[in-house]
């Protein structure tokens, strides 16, 4: 589904692309809208009908729209408070009614944007960026569904595309919060967990739409058989209430423990030696995943006598030859090679057991050039810098542009 609202004097045009659909109609329940009819003051409809429109391109049919007189205040905010349902007849008689992706107005709070276009990380970024099952409270209680945001700002439009809409590109295009770059969308009802994502970008300046990967995904696909898709996460650590990982943590003593021995008043006075290890090399088997790999590497290391590990690199990268120091965009995921992100979780939860803590590397200097990745992200250097200054040519990977607030807040979030 598509909607576009267009705001001409005191009327506003809701203009909506909804795959399939033989009618659809507006549920009036607000008095600041009415469809222009000449008894509409007086006896408005309960349901107000869209418009088919004429003369609608071939390849994009299923187009309605319908001109409604704005009554309310001077006030024009109203505007975004209009949180309308709309009544879909698929042909057969099948329908359904659905409260309006687009009606929902502003999604990110500016508070957050401001402190991101400044390069401040005060709250994570990933729990605002990327995809996330919810219940839209600060909109209407009891909506629930699945959040997407994106930081796109060269894009001239932004599209959500996954298995949900069969990966095309007309049905949910986002709304831009031009001051920010950042494109947003809440789709009501549905839970999306598992479920497969991309955006799809059109530049000012490119003459094709791109196709992307999260940069703030939280899980991806296995990238052994050759994909490097997202997924709505089922493990979301910023949505408790849509928690779908059945994980239970152990290491409460633990951690506890830590922060007495490495506060900030302790931290120097206490020994400390890292095992550094590179999971991948470490599996006895090549089928091994995070939990196989938990008990006996947490019995090697304290049998060494080291108090730590250190991880190579375990977020979501393309090429298993870099050893996870050439990541394409999936910084804020665990590789799946080796798991699911509660299998993760089992492997800290065994070593923090065996006394042992735990680091993992990160890459900040560079990323591959993966095309569905950050280079040219919405079809022109975006989290990399212009020119050769952007490459690095003995490693084939672009370098990121560290002048920028936004990627500063990506590095640190």
């Amino acid at each position: 589904m598509r909607q576009v609202e267009q705001v001409i004097g005191s009327n506003v045009i809701l203009r909506c692309w909804i795959s399939g659909a033989e009618a659809v109609s507006v549920t009036n329940a607000e008095e600041v809208f009415l469809p222009e009819l000449s008894d509409a003051r007086e006896d408005p409809p309960e349901q107000v009908a869209l418009l088919p429109v004429e003369r609608c391109p071939g390849d994009c049919p299923w187009l309605f729209e319908r001109a409604f007189e704005y009554v309310g205040t001077e006030d024009k905010s109203e505007l975004q408070k209009w949180n309308y349902e709309v009544c879909i007849r698929y042909p057969g008689g099948s329908s359904c009614s659905i409260t309006y992706p687009h009606s929902l107005g502003a999604l990110l709070p500016e508070s957050f944007l401001t402190g991101f276009a400044a390069g401040l990380t005060e709250t994570p970024l990933a729990s605002m960026f990327g995809a996330h099952h919810m219940e839209l409270r600060s909109h209407k209680k009891g909506l629930w569904g699945t959040r997407f945001a994106v930081w796109a700002p060269n894009a001239h439009s932004v599209s959500l595309v996954g298995d949900f809409n069969y990966w095309d590109g007309r049905a949910h295009p986002m709304s831009c919060r031009e001051k920010f770059g950042v494109w947003e969308i809440f789709l009501p009802s549905w839970d999306l967990r598992g479920q497969k994502y991309a955006y799809q970008a059109w530049g000012v300046f490119a003459a094709d739409e791109v196709v992307k990967a999260d940069p703030c995904a939280l899980e991806f696909v296995d990238p052994s058989d050759g994909g490097h898709d997202a997924k709505v996460p089922e493990c979301d650590d910023y949505s408790r209430a849509a928690w779908n990982g059945t994980y239970p943590w152990t290491d409460d003593a633990f951690i506890a423990k830590r922060q007495a021995q490495f506060g900030s008043a302790t931290w120097c006075k206490e020994p400390l030696s890292i095992y550094e290890v590179h999971l991948g090399s470490w599996t006895m088997t090549a089928s091994a995943n995070y939990r196989d790999i938990a008990e006996p590497l947490a019995k090697h290391v304290q049998e060494l006598g080291f108090t730590a590990v250190e991880f190579l690199p375990l977020s979501q990268y393309p090429c298993e030859e870099s050893w996870g120091y050439q990541c394409a965009a999936g910084l804020f995921a665990v590789d799946r090679r080796l798991g699911t992100p509660d299998d993760f979780r089992y492997l800290v939860d065994t070593l923090h057991s065996y006394g042992i803590a735990v680091f993992m590397d990160f890459v900040g200097a560079h990323f591959a050039k993966d095309e569905w990745g950050l280079v040219n992200y919405s079809g022109t250097p975006q989290y990399e810098y212009e020119g050769t200054m952007g490459q690095i040519p003995g490693w084939g990977t672009c370098r990121f542009n560290y002048a920028k607030p936004e990627v500063q807040a990506y590095l640190l979030g």
